[in-house]
């Protein structure tokens, strides 16, 4: 399997000269291509999971470093950082009582950083399907002591997909500064932010109470 050591040296070196062998090595740079993307799932993957944080790292830094990359390759990276959380098994975890169902502060930046790197459908936009790990995660979690940042990873990435969904089209700069405002929020209110959405349009109305039952949220 890549990168079994966790040296902290050989992790930086590993990371950087396997993302840049699999971003930059076709033309064009930045693009990741579908045989690279295989390449480096059935490298990470022999076992059937990611057992190295040098793999979990890797995966992480691919995305982040491309402009673009297969579904395939945020699909299986999105798979991992879900089984660890919900397992309690994984490169995440260092020291201390192993425990399924609860979120730590190292998975939260590796969510952070992959539903907001520039390879997924675009910089600092969520697609559906991240949106969906993050309330799976949630209904998983329910209760737990989980990290002190993973409400507002929540709704700051939920609340991301919500505001771009159904169009790609380039944001006003209104709409923009909205968006930013609301990336740049520190405090967290769920109940606040579900109904802020619900009033916004009847679309978000809609994906609001599909998506998520407020009997959830004084345990959230």
């Amino acid at each position: 399997n890549l990168g079994k050591s966790t040296a902290p040296e050989w992790v930086d070196m590993f990371v950087e000269a396997i993302s840049e062998y699999v971003v930059n090595q076709e033309a064009p740079k930045g693009y990741v291509s579908e045989a690279n993307a295989a390449w480096l799932i059935a490298q990470i993957d022999r076992d059937g999971k990611v057992d190295s944080l040098a793999e979990l790292e890797l995966l992480v830094k691919v995305l982040e470093r491309a402009i673009n990359a297969p579904d395939a390759l945020k699909d299986y990276a999105l798979r991992q950082i879900e089984a660890i959380a919900l397992s309690g098994e994984g490169p995440t975890r260092r020291g201390g009582a192993i425990r399924a169902g609860q979120i730590d502060e190292a998975e939260v930046v590796l969510l952070r950083r992959l539903i907001f790197a520039s390879g997924g459908s675009g910089p600092a936009e969520v697609r559906q399907d991240e949106a969906e790990m993050l309330f799976r995660l949630k209904d998983a979690t329910l209760g737990a002591e989980n990290a002190s940042g993973w409400q507002q990873l929540f709704v700051q990435g939920v609340g991301n997909y919500l505001m771009t969904r159904g169009s790609h089209l380039q944001l006003t700069r209104e709409q923009a500064i909205s968006k930013e405002a609301f990336m740049n929020d520190t405090t967290v209110n769920v109940g606040r932010f579900l109904s802020r959405l619900g009033n916004s349009s009847p679309d978000f109305q809609g994906a609001r109470d599909a998506a998520l039952d407020n009997d959830d949220l004084d345990e959230f």
